[in-house]
C-alpha cells in the first residue's frame, strides 16, 4: 500500500580537516511531502527534491532494507549509490554540467522504517575522483503519515528544529 507521508531530512557535513580544527558542520533541514510504500522486506521512500537542497528537478528514492540503504536520484541530476556498513562503493553522480565520481564509505547504516514511517540514519565520508575522504556526512531521516486531511503533526522548537509525530491512532 502507497501513502502520502511527511519527510524530515537533516543532513550535515564536515571537512575532515574542519572536524580536526573544531569547526561546526553545515547543516541542511527539510521538511517535504513524498510517497511511502514496501515491497517485499524492501521499504521505498519517494520526494521531489527542492531548490533548498540544489537538486531541483531531481526525485530521489531510497530503498531501505536491514542494514542497507540504496539512494536513487533521477531527473536534472542523477546518481544511485549503495550505503552498506563497512563497504565503500564508488558510483557517478551526473548533473547538467558533468559527471563525477563519488566514493561512499558508510560508518553507520541504521533503518527502523515500516509501512507507518519511522527512521534511517547514514553516517559515511565521501570523496571526489578517487581522491582520500574529503567530507564527513550524516543524514537522518524521519518519516511520518499525513493526516487523513492532508495536513502534517510537527512541532518547531525554539532552536527551530523541526520534530514530526505520527497522527493520533497510527
Amino acid at each position: 500500500m502507497q501513502r502520502d507521508v511527511l519527510i524530515d531530512i537533516t543532513s550535515s557535513s564536515i571537512a575532515l580537516n574542519g572536524w580536526a580544527a573544531g569547526q561546526k558542520p553545515e547543516t541542511l533541514q527539510l521538511l517535504t511531502r513524498g510517497k511511502l510504500y514496501q515491497c517485499g522486506d524492501k521499504i521505498y521512500l519517494q520526494y521531489a527534491e527542492s531548490p533548498v537542497t540544489g537538486l531541483d528537478g531531481t526525485v530521489t528514492t531510497l530503498r531501505l532494507q536491514a542494514g542497507r540503504v540504496v539512494l536513487i536520484r533521477t531527473g536534472r541530476y542523477s546518481w544511485r549509490q549503495e550505503f552498506q556498513s563497512g563497504q565503500s562503493s564508488t558510483t557517478r553522480f551526473r548533473t547538467p554540467e558533468g559527471e563525477l565520481a563519488l566514493t561512499v564509505a558508510p560508518t553507520l547504516v541504521q533503518v527502523d522504517m515500516g509501512e507507518n514511517g519511522g527512521r534511517m540514519t547514514l553516517e559515511y565520508l565521501l570523496s571526489f575522483g578517487g581522491q582520500d575522504a574529503a567530507t564527513r556526512h550524516r543524514l537522518e531521516v524521519k518519516v511520518a503519515p499525513l493526516q487523513p486531511h492532508g495536513s502534517a503533526t510537527f512541532s518547531i522548537s525554539s532552536t527551530g528544529k523541526i520534530s514530526i509525530r505520527p497522527p493520533a491512532g497510527n
